[in-house]
């Protein structure tokens, strides 16, 4: 059984919690491990495991870091039509009031650079952080898929205990392969956990100090 091979990842809740629906196979292995001298996580220790899968909102999630930058790109091209109107408003405009309008409407374009660099900071950030959840979040998902593979050399996981008995198949085999599985088990939902709480602090960390302080709803979004 090889690791999960990554392409080019999509992600919704919808995959999410497909994944997790798939486990119900891997869970059988449960009744499997004993009879061939093995251990196996019980249902609790699995549900902690996936715990950061169950109460993220993935989709929300997903949703706010896409509307950050694309909130961003519609301020930049409203900026752009902004930039120069001074200018243009002082050559329609002509006299001593003409050329007060035009300095003043330059003087506010430019008082917006810091606060735009700030929101072109914000939506690098959200755009980073959506491509590497996803990344992170299709790793998972495909790891719960190969270790929730319904047979073991050809043997439906619930014909395993027959195929023992006849030995159809040695009990060191599915052993293996049942300790295989949950190494990877393990290692894909530390993985995921470890890497979503990364990005989220990662993110609120990047904003302001009085944007970080009410994280709002990417954080939220990350605890429901």
């Amino acid at each position: 059984m090889g690791l999960p091979r990554l392409g080019a990842p999509t992600m919704s809740s919808e995959t999410v919690e497909e994944a997790i629906a798939t486990l119900a196979t891997f869970r059988q292995l449960s009744t499997i491990a004993p009879l061939v001298g093995t251990t196996f996580p019980d249902d609790p220790t699995i549900d902690r495991a996936i715990g950061f899968m169950v109460t993220t909102n993935i989709g929300r999630l997903l949703g706010d870091l896409s509307a950050v930058a694309d909130a961003m790109t519609s301020v930049q091209t409203q900026n752009s039509s902004v930039d120069g109107c001074g200018a243009r408003l002082a050559c329609a405009w002509s006299g001593a009031a003409g050329s007060a309008a035009g300095v003043a409407v330059d003087d506010h374009a430019r008082s917006r650079g810091e606060p735009l660099s700030a929101l072109n900071e914000l939506a690098a950030s959200s755009t980073s952080a959506r491509a590497g959840l996803v990344q992170l979040l299709d790793g998972v998902v495909r790891a719960l898929e190969v270790i929730s593979q319904p047979a073991i050399e050809g043997h439906l996981i619930s014909a395993i205990p027959s195929a023992l008995a006849s030995g159809e198949i040695k009990a060191s085999v599915v052993a293996a392969e049942i300790d295989t599985r949950t190494t990877l088990f393990d290692a894909a939902t530390n993985a995921g956990r470890d890497g979503l709480h990364d990005i989220l602090a990662a993110l609120v960390g990047g904003l302001p100090p009085a944007e970080a302080a009410s994280s709002g709803d990417l954080a939220l979004a990350g605890e429901q």
